[in-house]
């Protein structure tokens, strides 16, 4: 079958149509082309078949313009106007709100129309322009005409060319809108192939489309069969719609994926890239990837050449290796130190793919780069800590291990050199240890579980082997959110620490028991000699008394010698005596107010500070816990000997005090002949002394008696000295709080 010249001659220009549309992508969107009217093209037409679908399209451009504030005018017949002014109620428009405020107008034809000109196809031109001039606003105006009200029965073809060709040149000029309703039950087919040729715009239910079959009226050819052309133009515009509607939905998506990847690409500060494996060059980067090396502005000539430029010397040949593996793999994927412009190294990871032609050649190469300096930075800072770790285990006497919540182990570190930690991981004590043991070993981590506080205990436990003793550390370990996913533990081995300390307690309650012996010994030997003593001296003082006069000079001197040596007897009895009552005869220790215990040994020792004229300058002494008496008789020692030893000058001395955390800290100054520092022990020390009796009398016990008495308080007693520049004695007491 063969057809006329003149109709194939309209087909192919119909398929250009379709194909220059095609390219094109016209936007299927209403809210989209409804506007295009602002670049002067507003042309609509709408075709219908039923009644039920006539009003649709209507509803939707009427809502459209109604909400950009336009100027709505519907030319109809008396009969529809109704039926219209339904459906859009139906459709949400508010129509009397409308209405009243003269935005939207429903006008039946036969109002406007002159008697004269009944049908006339101009008459919606001229209502047109009419209320244009009758806008005082700039809002522009949107034109609704049936066109079944406006044609006659029997519609001339070139009236209606002439008519859609006046109102298209009309919303151009007008700044206007136009839908053209047609009835296809009323319009012969071949008219309506030619008026949807006439149309830049179709509506479609409410979607609208750019109308691939659109001629200038000039341009119109009426050929073929006008029913089955019409129907085909109708089914194509509505297809092709759905189809853009569809890709414009895709096309949507595709942006938003973009757009997706674009801020996942630079949340992650990575670095787009692209490789033409034929030219080697790399004109496709995004702008983080120029940045990674140091590049302010995009240089012009990057590829491969210049990308192994910037590679470290040392890892250059490496990279090289691994971008021939990826041509073979597919993969391109390696770390290595780049040199940036401004000589910083720096670590990068890449990450690409390799993409080949039909023949199995490589063409392209797509990735990504990331700068990941820190994570490496990060990475040695922790394997220095893992070996600084790993020394410190290994020379420390602890044993660390981790156990998860079954208290199972999961790692373990051990300084003996024998331990096999293979046959420990995944077991628990009670697999390990004899049931007692384990059970002592256990109960402290079920603890720590339960109430998710750490725990150091002493464990002491028998295994076969003997009794064994470990000082146990016992930590939660927790997770991100708080909750606990093992433990981390610590055990050191005191087995020989403990057997140390038994031992050395058996020592000192056997030294305890030797010096309590001995004080008792002491006490009553002193005791015991005082008697005889006495009874010693009495005689000798009887026989100077009496017999004075039948010595000789040598017998007198031999007397005074025996006095003398009895009275230093006595005084070394009673100190012996004092000496070994600190302990046996002390009060109870309790708050004892050093300001009355100071005024009371000062009341002692009056004789020896008024006859040497002796100033004492004391500071506010506070209330500690103590003995009174025996403080009393520390403080009476200590003046007696800072004026004892004060030299030819009026002694200076000083009492102070310092508050020294939970003990206090008292010091008497004097400037007196002061003390070699080699002598500064042993003045401390019983009987010892540094002067001769006839120099400086006494019994060589007093400091010896002091340091007594303070370690009985749980003090320390010391002295700085130094020849001639005085002597500091200090000593400490608990403070009464």
């Amino acid at each position: 079958m063969s057809y006329p010249e003149d109709y194939a001659t309209a087909a192919e220009q119909e398929l250009t149509s379709v194909l220059q549309s095609l390219r094109q992508f016209p936007r299927s969107h209403e809210s989209d082309l409804l506007t295009e009217h602002e670049q002067g093209i507003g042309h609509f037409a709408s075709i219908h078949e039923n009644a039920e679908d006539r009003f649709v399209p209507v509803v939707s451009f009427i809502s459209h313009g109604l909400e950009r504030d336009e100027q709505i005018l519907c030319l109809t017949t008396d009969e529809l106007r109704e039926n219209l002014l339904t459906a859009m109620r139906a459709g949400g428009i508010d129509v009397d709100i409308a209405l009243d405020s003269g935005s939207l107008s429903v006008e039946p034809i036969s109002e406007i129309s002159s008697e004269e000109t009944p049908g006339e196809t101009t008459v919606p031109v001229k209502r047109l322009e009419q209320i244009t001039e009758d806008t005082e606003t700039d809002e522009e105006v949107r034109l609704i005409t049936q066109m079944s009200a406006v044609c006659s029965d029997d519609p001339n073809r070139d009236d209606i060319v002439d008519y859609e060709h006046q109102l298209t040149h009309a919303c151009k000029e007008l700044d206007a809108i136009s839908l053209c309703l047609y009835d296809r039950t009323q319009f012969p087919s071949a008219l309506l192939r030619d008026v949807i040729r006439l149309h830049p715009y179709l509506l479609t239910d409410t979607t609208a489309s750019q109308n691939i079959y659109f001629a200038p009226p000039d341009d119109l050819i009426g050929l073929g069969q006008p029913e089955r052309h019409v129907q085909r133009m109708l089914d194509t515009v509505q297809t092709l719609t759905g189809t853009k509607t569809t890709l414009m939905k895709k096309e949507e998506a595709l942006q938003q994926t973009d757009e997706q990847l674009r801020l996942a690409l630079e949340a992650g500060d990575l670095g787009i890239w692209e490789l033409d494996l034929q030219s080697e060059t790399a004109p496709v980067r995004s702008l983080r990837h120029d940045q990674i090396f140091g590049y302010d502005n995009p240089p012009d000539d990057w590829g491969f050449e210049h990308f192994l430029e910037h590679v470290h010397p040392s890892d250059h040949e490496r990279v090289k290796r691994s971008f021939d593996a990826a041509l073979e793999s597919g993969n391109w994927s390696f770390e290595c130190r780049i040199v940036r412009v401004d000589g910083a190294e720096r670590w990068v990871a890449v990450d690409g793919e390799i993409y080949y032609d039909r023949e199995g050649t490589p063409i392209k190469a797509i990735g990504v780069i990331k700068d990941i300096t820190e994570r490496k930075d990060l990475e040695r800072e922790l394997r220095t800590e893992k070996e600084h770790f790993r020394l410190a285990l290994e020379n420390s006497p602890f044993t660390a291990f981790r156990l998860d919540t079954d208290l199972r182990y999961t790692w373990i570190g051990s300084p003996h050199d024998d331990f096999d930690p293979e046959g420990i991981i995944g077991k628990r004590d009670d697999e390990l240890l004899p049931p007692g043991a384990a059970e002592t070993v256990m109960e402290p981590k079920r603890r720590v579980l339960e109430t998710g506080e750490g725990v150091r205990e002493e464990l002491t436990y028998e295994l076969p082997s003997g009794t064994v003793s470990y000082d146990l550390t016992v930590e939660p370990l927790h997770d991100e959110s708080g909750e606990i996913i093992g433990l981390t533990c610590a055990a050191l081995d005191i087995t020989e620490r403990k057997q140390h300390q038994r031992e050395l307690e058996d020592t000192i309650s056997q030294l305890e028991e030797t010096n309590q012996r001995l004080e008792q010994f002491a006490y009553a030997a002193s005791h015991d000699l005082q008697e005889p003593l006495r009874m010693v001296s009495s005689y000798l003082r009887l026989i100077e008394q009496r017999y004075a006069d039948a010595f000789d000079k040598d017998g007198e001197e031999f007397l005074s010698y025996a006095i003398n040596g009895a009275d230093r007897m006595r005084e070394m009895i009673e100190g012996l005596l004092a000496y070994s009552r600190v302990e046996t005869e002390g009060e109870p220790l309790e708050p004892v107010d050093l300001e009355t215990v100071f005024e009371n040994a000062c009341e002692d020792v009056q004789v020896q500070i008024e006859e040497s004229n002796a100033e004492i300058q004391k500071e506010h002494l506070p209330c500690v816990e103590g003995d009174a008496s025996q403080l009393r008789q520390l403080y009476q020692n200590l003046l007696s000997n800072a004026i004892k030893y004060s030299g030819d000058e009026p002694p200076q001395i000083h009492v102070g005090a310092e508050r020294r955390d939970d003990w206090w800290q008292i010091s008497v100054a004097d400037e007196g002949v002061g003390i070699d520092p080699d002598e500064h022990e042993y003045i401390f020390e019983i009987f010892n002394r540094l002067h001769t009796r006839e120099e400086h009398p006494g019994s060589g016990i007093g400091l010896a008696l002091c340091q007594r008495i303070i370690e009985r308080h749980g003090g320390e007693l010391w002295v700085k000295s130094e020849p001639g520049l005085g002597s500091t004695f200090s000593f400490t007491l608990p403070t009464s709080e």
